[in-house]
C-alpha cells in the first residue's frame, strides 16, 4: 500500500492531494491520521474533508484557500504536484491530476 509520506519525501514543491469525492476525502483523512499527519494540532479525523488538501512540511495538512485553488485550475508547474488520491491509493501508475486542454 502506497504512503502519503512518500509523496512529501519524493516531490519537490507543494503537493496537493485532490478527493474527487467526499468519501475518497474520508478515506485521505484516515490515512493521513494514521500516518501521524495532523492540522495544526487537530487530528485528520477530527476535521472537515475537502476536495483539495495540501500536504506540508513536518507532517502537517493544511486547507487550500483561494489562491491555492486557482493555482490548481492553472497548468501543471514544476513546484505544483496536483495527486488523484483514489489513482494514487489505487496503485496506478498514472496519479496525477490532467490539466484541461
Amino acid at each position: 500500500m502506497r504512503k502519503i509520506e512518500n509523496l512529501r519525501n519524493t516531490l519537490n514543491g507543494k503537493v496537493y492531494i485532490f478527493c474527487k469525492d467526499n468519501q475518497t476525502a474520508k478515506e485521505f483523512l484516515v490515512d493521513a491520521e494514521k500516518e501521524g499527519y495532523l492540522f495544526g494540532a487537530i487530528k485528520p479525523t477530527d476535521s472537515q474533508p475537502d476536495d483539495i488538501i495540501a500536504i506540508e512540511e513536518n507532517k502537517q495538512l493544511a486547507y487550500v484557500g483561494f489562491v491555492g485553488r486557482t493555482a490548481f485550475q492553472c497548468k501543471n508547474k514544476d513546484n505544483l504536484h496536483k495527486i488523484d488520491y483514489a489513482k494514487y491509493k489505487s496503485g496506478a501508475d498514472d496519479y496525477y491530476v490532467r490539466d484541461r486542454e
